[in-house]
């Protein structure tokens, strides 16, 4: 066979094993978004994105059993090879021809079993290359005894023995060569397959945890709607509690949890002067953009956003009379002979944030702007020494959370 030829069958095999190859991805591709899509579209069924399993954990694969060869068969096939290859040797000339048209049948038979019921593929090859020395054998044979001794029947016999011997062993290595290629295939899409399970499983994966989110109102990596109320109350916290730095004359503390047999609060700005002792509820409405927080005249709070939407929000009025009487109680108890003055006040910290209504509160609403001077001006009709202040401040320090100003 011409190099020629053998480049073109070496190149025609490697375009049909890549013709495979992607027939096999095109098949993996069109089953992962068929999942995905089927995964979106039913995700509405329940409450939460239901977690894959694994291709692996539905479909195991099976172990691969190998099967059994014939190592008896094997022998005998190779131990009537060598007694027919070696047997101008052990034998006398003479005797050839007869020893040579027994070994000759009785090898191709064998022979011809033996790859009829292989099943291995490395039995295969050694019966690729029996088979190539059997058929050369077989024709220096028959050259021998028609040279030699001129009979037809014994040369005839071997000459039978040669074409079966190399049909045999061009099937054989036909054989060998598909079982190699399957195998080497296999393999390979093998790896794909689990490349494409780990991959399909990362990304059902990935998809589970948007839809999750998604069910939580978060989207690639936004924050939760409690994470961002947290966020802008304490940056609400930060601004009130940089404009009591600039209070003169006035005693501060931050996040004080003040204890109580029914339930302990929390408040976040407590504020101790002469003039009474002010407790601080910040909050921070209208994000980054502003919005308007109107109080109507039955005292409910609204909240209208830069876009025009408007909607109900919570009236703190429970919360800070709550934070009173906790409060009140507790000033009270450690100083029972002193009368002491207790001021809510609500500071709403985003300066973007405008204020309609707060004559309708009973409780007092201020922009952040104007704290200090309501606090500075505030006239409670009572007046405390400072050794008074030190001594609230004092019981109260120890219950801050945060740094006292």
């Amino acid at each position: 066979m011409r190099p020629a030829f053998m480049l073109h069958y070496v190149l025609s095999g490697l375009i049909i094993v890549a013709g495979l190859i992607l027939m096999r991805y095109s098949f993996r591709h069109f089953k992962l978004w068929h999942s995905v899509t089927m995964k979106i579209l039913t995700s509405h069924r329940d409450g939460t994105a239901r977690t894959r399993v694994s291709n692996s954990a539905h479909n195991p694969r099976r172990p691969k059993v190998r099967p059994k060869g014939r190592p008896g068969g094997m022998m005998t096939v190779v131990a009537v090879f060598l007694f027919y290859f070696l047997s101008e040797h052990l034998f006398h000339v003479v005797l050839v021809p007869d020893v040579s048209m027994v070994l000759a049948p009785l090898f191709t038979l064998l022979y011809c079993y033996q790859s009829f019921v292989c099943q291995r593929t490395g039995e295969r090859l050694l019966l690729v290359i029996l088979g190539f020395l059997g058929y050369h054998v077989a024709i220096y044979y028959y050259d021998f005894i028609i040279l030699s001794f001129d009979y037809d029947l014994q040369a005839g016999i071997n000459l039978a023995a040669y074409y079966i011997l190399r049909l045999g062993t061009f099937v054989n290595l036909v054989l060998f060569i598909f079982k190699g290629l399957q195998g080497i295939a296999g393999g390979l899409f093998r790896r794909v397959d689990e490349g494409f399970d780990e991959y399909e499983d990362a990304f059902h994966g990935y998809l589970d945890y948007i839809l999750q989110m998604q069910k939580k109102g978060r989207y690639f990596g936004q924050k939760s709607g409690e994470e961002r109320a947290q966020e802008s109350g304490r940056e609400g916290e930060a601004n009130v509690r940089y404009h009591l730095k600039w209070l003169e004359g006035y005693k501060v503390l931050h996040n004080v949890r003040i204890p109580n047999p029914l339930e302990a609060q929390e408040i976040d700005h407590i504020v101790i002067g002469q003039n009474g002792v002010f407790h601080l509820e910040t909050k921070n409405h209208g994000g980054k953009h502003g919005a308007r927080i109107v109080i109507n005249k039955e005292g409910d709070w609204s909240i209208i956003q830069s876009n025009g939407n408007a909607q109900g929000m919570t009236n703190p009025l429970f919360q800070v009379r709550r934070h009173e009487r906790v409060l009140r109680e507790f000033l009270e108890k450690e100083f029972p002979n002193v009368k002491l003055p207790v001021k809510e006040i609500v500071v709403l910290s985003n300066e973007k944030t405008i204020l309609e209504g707060q004559e309708n509160s009973p409780i007092t609403v201020l922009k952040l702007e104007r704290l200090n001077d309501f606090i500075m001006n505030y006239r409670s009709g009572v007046t405390l020494d400072q050794k008074t202040v030190d001594a609230i401040y004092a019981k109260l320090v120890s219950l801050s959370r945060a740094n006292p100003a």
